[in-house]
Formats: C-alpha cells, sequence, structure tokens
C-alpha cells in the first residue's frame, strides 16, 4: 500500500519510478506486471498494475490511453483509491495483448546457455526463445498458439507468413508475421511446425490395410 509519506518513492525516476502521460498530464508513477488486486472479494492476478497520483491521473476512465516508460497502454477500469486516497491503482492492458519485456532482459534470449536455442532462416542465424502452448491476447481475444518464437528483430523482423525456419535443429514455417512488442527490439512470431515424412524400407513388398481390413494400398 502507499502512503502519503511515500510520495518521494513515486516521484523520483533514479528509484522505481517511470514516466506516466495521459493527455497533457505528465508524471512519475510504478508499474507492476502480473500483480494482485482485490477486486470485491476476490482476488485477481491482473497483467499491469500502475500506482499513480490521485491528483494527476484520478480521472482516468475505462478506455483511456495512457503512455508508460514509452509504452502505450488502454486502461482497463476506472482507478482505485489506496489508503488516504493520496495514490490510485490502475488496472492497464497493452494494446498489442503481449507482456512487457524491458532492454535489460534481452541478454536472456541472446545466451544459449540460457533459455535461448538456435535460430536459422535462410542465411540469418540468431538465437531466440520458443515457447509451447502459450496464450497470446489478440484482438481482445486470448488465442492459444501451439509454438511462438521469441526473436531480436533486427534479425528476423522480415519473416512473412509461410517462410521457413528451423528453431533448435526442427522445422517450423511462420504462421503470420512478426509482432513488434515494447520498444520494438524483440518480436514474437507463431509458428507451425512442420512434420518430416515417415519412411519405410522392406524386402518383400508391403500391404496396408486400415483397422476394419479395408485395403489401402500393396507393392510388391
Amino acid at each position: 500500500m502507499a502512503f502519503t509519506e511515500d510520495l518521494t518513492a513515486f516521484l523520483d525516476l533514479s528509484g522505481p519510478g517511470v514516466s506516466v502521460t495521459a493527455g497533457a498530464v505528465s508524471g512519475v508513477g510504478i508499474l507492476d506486471a502480473n500483480s494482485e488486486m482485490i477486486l470485491g472479494s476476490d482476488a485477481v492476478m491482473i497483467s499491469y498494475v500502475l500506482t499513480v497520483q490521485t491528483a494527476l491521473f484520478g480521472n482516468l476512465k475505462y478506455g483511456d490511453t495512457i503512455v508508460v516508460d514509452g509504452n502505450s497502454y488502454t486502461v482497463e477500469r476506472q482507478p482505485s483509491r489506496l489508503d488516504d486516497g493520496a495514490f490510485c491503482a490502475i488496472q492497464l492492458s497493452r494494446p498489442d495483448g503481449i507482456p512487457t519485456l524491458g532492454k535489460d532482459d534481452l541478454s536472456v534470449f541472446l545466451d544459449l546457455e540460457g533459455f535461448g536455442v538456435p535460430v536459422t532462416a535462410g542465411a540469418t542465424s540468431g538465437v531466440g526463445i520458443l515457447d509451447v502452448d502459450s496464450e497470446v491476447v489478440m484482438g481482445g481475444e486470448v488465442m492459444m498458439i501451439d509454438y511462438l518464437l521469441t526473436v531480436p528483430t533486427q534479425l528476423f523482423g522480415g519473416l512473412n507468413y509461410g517462410d521457413s525456419i528451423t528453431v533448435d535443429g526442427s522445422n517450423y514455417k511462420a504462421e503470420q508475421q512478426p509482432m513488434l512488442f515494447d520498444d520494438g527490439a524483440l518480436c514474437r512470431v507463431p509458428l507451425a511446425k512442420i512434420e518430416g515424412a515417415t519412411y519405410l524400407t522392406t524386402l518383400s513388398g508391403l500391404h496396408l490395410v486400415t483397422l476394419d481390413g479395408r485395403n489401402l494400398i500393396t507393392l510388391t
């Protein structure tokens, strides 16, 4: 909880504070990702919660656009006042629905000793992170994506639908163009896995039948 005495923490960009702008109003706040908020009597996980001064941002409404640390967000509900009302908490969402990742986290993606895996598309090679069965918000709807690759935009931002890409030795194709997020240094590419063919070698021909006894093919 934020108290009036803690104002300096929010007004100091050299501390945890980040720049906040809504229309012609500017100030400083603290942005928390994946926070737990009490709404009614229920604890609800919120992707982004912004804590700011009520005097500056207490009149924001659902759907308003607000820029936090250079990134655009949408207000998901009216501000909730905290403690003595000097501060308020605002539930936000990103227009692209993709979680925020700062520049300082780039090293994680570029390190094969960490979570990174080798990625090759044509003559371009690099390192990325492949997530399986990921949830991404697109157009206000939560969608399940079988394979979601996060890579540096400088290397792989030019991929197009249907382009082939090799990730950690397996072949995939791009399901849509890369989606930029945050400062654009990284992008995410939904992929579809290209399954390899199965080969059978026999010495005396091949006869394939279904489980109910129907002939499929006979090779001699």
